[in-house]
């Protein structure tokens, strides 16, 4: 039976809800990628497109409409959507993937799996949790939270505080601000940092990969980089206040705020970002 149930369908489905009163998106969604962009529009315009398999045509619209798109308004100023799969046998292959376009003011949350998550022009706090899939942040004037297991995490354009966690895969930061904290297994991060304040404290670790960093010109920090098997290069006017083959502590002007760099097993490279 199983060779039979091998045909795939879907079927989109489109709403609109209005966010008047609304301050916080949160999507839930288990199995499919997520979309989300901000706007100046005040209506919230979704898309959801919705996959099963199935060995005939009428078979599939019976688990198409056993997939529910969810919506609460119950948690004001927090309006939920989720994807409702209570109806539907565990064992079926299902998905859903969704599109959806907001007000920029609001603030997303997504919890998610099995698909990547793009988010993009949000001036609110943006949250990210999922795992078999990647991140991908940009135009985020707010604070931003990503945690994905064997996933990529991709942040551009971030003007909140940062922290991301990541298993089995790495990170790549451009042009973010002000204090970031990045934690990775098995994953390089690269980070160029746009603008770093007095006061900013900031690290990046990872267990098995390099770290590179590129600070911008006229940067005040203390900078702390340590690595058991790797080497560590330093392309930047540095006072070292302490220096061996794998250690390295020194200040980049005044050293206002701080950065600590570590890795088991790669090395790392700090240098001055181009433009």
């Amino acid at each position: 039976m199983r060779g039979l149930d091998s045909q795939s369908f879907e079927k989109k489905e489109t709403r609109s809800l209005d966010t008047s009163g609304y301050t916080h998106l949160k999507l839930t969604n288990h199995n499919g990628e997520v979309t989300i962009e901000g706007s100046d529009q005040r209506e919230l315009m979704l898309t959801a497109t919705k996959k099963v398999r199935a060995w005939s045509e009428q078979e599939a619209q019976r688990r198409l409409d056993q997939i529910e798109i969810a919506v609460s308004t119950s948690e004001r100023p927090k309006l939920g959507i989720s994807t409702d799969v209570s109806r539907l046998h565990r064992r079926w292959h299902w998905s859903v993937d969704y599109q959806i376009r907001l007000s920029e003011n609001m603030s997303v949350w997504v919890e998610g799996a099995n698909g990547n998550i793009t988010v993009s022009t949000v001036q609110g706090e943006t949250k990210v949790n999922t795992k078999n899939g990647n991140i991908c942040l940009s135009a985020i004037a707010g604070e931003a939270r990503v945690k994905t297991i064997n996933g990529n995490i991709k942040l551009v354009d971030v003007g909140g505080p940062v922290n991301g966690k990541t298993v089995n895969g790495s990170v790549n930061l451009l042009g973010v601000r002000g204090p970031v904290t990045i934690k990775s297994v098995n994953g390089s991060i690269r980070a160029r940092i746009r603008t770093f304040g007095k006061g900013d404290e900031g690290s990046l670790h990872t267990l098995n990969g390099s770290i590179e960093l590129q600070l911008p010109e006229g940067v005040s920090i203390k900078v702390v980089a340590s690595t058991r098997n790797g080497s560590i290069r330093c392309a930047i006017p540095m006072e070292v206040i302490s220096q061996r083959r794998n250690y390295l502590e020194g200040t980049v002007g005044s050293g206002e705020g701080k950065i600590e760099l570590g890795t088991t097993n790669g090395s790392i490279k700090i240098s001055q970002s181009e433009g």
